[in-house]
């Protein structure tokens, strides 16, 4: 899927650089007061969009991203540079199922230690980060739970812990 989501993208990339494409933004930064915002903005456009934004919405769907989460965007622009660079950014970190249980595990316990009980991967992250229960970043582990699928696991489990 990986090299379909590579060829895809190149396309794409190509077919723009033939063009010589260039945009002016609607937004020319993102407010970081709100940045539901702006995420909210791009997402809206782009659904709306010509041919070009059209084909990035087919690169979303074969490379299986939502292009309604911010992390997907991550791993698109992340796959990008690897792309430009030729190459992988150190060595790939193997998770095994045992790992994986693990995070979320620790995901629900975070969740259910903050007052009130909180389901945002964001503050979850964060809390698990400022604990020193994980080594990685925040934006590290986001995008190893959104590369896993687990975000619904983590807050099902979290909303049936707390009612029950």
């Amino acid at each position: 899927m990986k090299d379909e989501f590579s060829k895809s993208l190149r396309d794409h990339l190509d077919a723009l650089a033939q063009v010589d494409m260039a945009r002016s933004s609607l937004a020319p930064k993102i407010v970081r007061e709100a940045p539901d915002n702006s995420f909210e903005l791009v997402v809206t456009l782009i659904a709306m969009g010509d041919a070009d934004d059209q084909a990035l919405l087919r690169c979303f769907s074969r490379a299986k991203l939502n292009v309604e989460d911010p992390f997907h965007w991550w791993q698109l622009l992340h796959d990008l540079i690897m792309f430009q660079k030729n190459g992988t950014a150190g060595r790939a970190r193997f998770w095994t199922d045992e790992e994986k249980d693990l995070l979320v595990e620790q995901c629900v316990s975070a969740g259910l230690r903050s007052s009130p009980a909180v389901s945002e991967i964001l503050h979850i992250c964060q809390r698990l980060v400022d604990e020193r229960i994980r080594k990685e970043t925040k934006q590290n582990l986001q995008a190893q739970i959104t590369r896993f699928g687990l975000t619904d696991k983590i807050q099902k489990l979290i909303a049936s812990r707390k009612s029950g």
